[in-house]
């Protein structure tokens, strides 16, 4: 069966060759090289949207003189976070326009039938809205969702290039999303690491600190301290951060939030080291960062994550970085941190006194079922969480197992072996594999 043919535009630039001006028109966009576009409805759109861009732009010029002249004070200005911003409500205006001029001409095709012309001139082919759904619909820049509201094609919900993805390749490596909240090349022998993870239903989270390491296979790093908990949706808990649903980019929110709150009660010399706080999902990042700018829902969560991270850059000197680790790749700590969110989520809260937030003393704990041994080498855990250097099990969740919250599991060296074989399937319940790690 052949596949999708691809508009004009994209012949040349698909095969290597310089974008023209309507590739350059249908790229910034976010149009896809075999959406069935027309010229015409291109440039409608196209015009639509620089429209709305220039408008948004010396809106947050004037804004921003305003507040420059009247000396209010707030946080200093960051430009990208800004054009985040700015992306979002260019995006938000767009759909608007669309979704008036939709509604425009339902209500004429209301009063066409009203002033009892016929159905063909009200619902026809060249009636008002089958013309309209032809021009925006039909042309890929908009599309009806399975309730029948109008969604926006063009201008992805993320910027279509990332915002700040420059800097040292090493920075790169390291999924640093922004340059300059990147760490150095070679991190202070004192910096604590946070690695942050949650399991696929979003219910809780999970945090390892580290110190040392060097924001990638971390083989030196030493283990300081867990911390896990589950989400809480309920607005009178006292661990409630602002979470309103239960996804994994929440849960890493959530996990961002406490992270933070434990290494702001910190004393002493700890208190002062940098920290590098490293998401296993790459939105996280990017809300926390300000490359993405945070939808109504997530409004809430991420100011709490901002208001402490402020907080922990103030006693540190500024030194606290954000980057992220790859969960599909073998890292023992990230498995400790992936594994720590999976008891969480049955309950069990990790905080240690030593970083313990003082609104969290009332918290109930639980304690995770201690494994014995690995059911395939048969050799005794010398752990019960992700250790690189003991015999330990690994994260549930790595076979399809009928009970995800009763998934089995093998030592950490058991699961490279079982992922490499023909017959990678569960060794207890047969199930097939979920995960395949690099």
């Amino acid at each position: 069966m052949a596949g999708p043919l691809r508009l004009p535009w994209a012949a040349g630039v698909m095969d290597g060759g310089p974008p023209d001006h309507t590739a350059l028109r249908a790229i910034v966009l976010g149009l896809l090289p075999t959406r069935p576009a027309v010229s015409r409805e291109d440039q409608e759109a196209f015009a639509l949207a620089r429209g709305l861009t220039i408008d948004a732009i010396v809106h947050h010029r004037h804004a921003v003189g305003m507040a420059a002249s009247e000396g209010q004070a707030g946080a200093p200005y960051d430009p990208i976070r800004a054009c985040s911003a700015l992306y979002a409500e260019i995006r938000a205006s767009t759909l608007a326009a669309l979704k008036g001029e939709r509604e425009r001409h339902q209500l004429l095709t209301r009063q066409m039938r009203g002033a009892g012309l016929p159905l063909s001139s009200c619902e026809g082919p060249n009636s008002p809205l089958v013309r309209w759904d032809a021009q925006w619909i039909r042309a890929g820049v908009a599309s009806l969702g399975r309730n029948g509201s109008l969604e926006l094609q063009l201008l992805p919900v993320e910027p279509p290039i990332p915002l700040g993805l420059t800097g040292p390749i090493i920075d790169l490596q390291r999924l640093a999303p922004r340059p300059d909240w990147a760490p150095p090349g070679l991190l202070p022998p004192a910096t604590q690491q946070v690695l942050l993870a949650a399991p696929r239903d979003g219910s809780a989270w999970g945090a390892v600190i580290l110190r040392g390491g060097d924001c990638l296979g971390d083989q030196h790093a030493v283990h300081v301290a867990d911390l896990a908990g589950p989400v809480s949706l309920d607005r009178a808990a006292v661990d409630y951060v602002g979470a309103t649903e239960l996804l994994p980019v929440v849960a890493e929110l959530s996990a961002a939030v406490w992270a933070l709150a434990s290494l702001c009660a910190q004393g002493g010399a700890s208190g002062a080291s940098p920290a590098a706080l490293r998401f296993s999902n790459p939105r996280a990042a990017a809300l926390v960062a300000g490359t993405c700018h945070p939808p109504p829902a997530l409004t809430r969560i991420c100011d709490a994550v901002l208001q402490r991270l402020s907080a922990a850059q103030a006693s540190r000197g500024g030194r606290v970085w954000v980057v992220g680790w790859r969960p599909d790749t073998r890292h023992d700590w990230g498995a400790r941190a992936l594994a720590l969110s999976q008891w969480g989520r049955d309950g069990y809260v990790a905080r240690p006194l030593a970083v313990l937030a003082p609104e969290l003393a009332g918290v109930a704990r639980a304690t995770p079922p201690t494994p014995v041994s690995c059911p395939v080498c048969l050799d005794d855990f010398e752990s019960d969480l992700p250790h690189p250097d003991h015999c330990s099990p690994c994260p549930r969740e790595r076979w399809a197992c009928p009970a995800p919250r009763l998934a089995h599991f093998v030592c950490l060296a058991c699961d490279v072996l079982i992922q490499a074989r023909i017959n990678n399937r569960c060794p207890e319940c047969r199930a097939d594999r979920a995960d395949f790690l690099a």
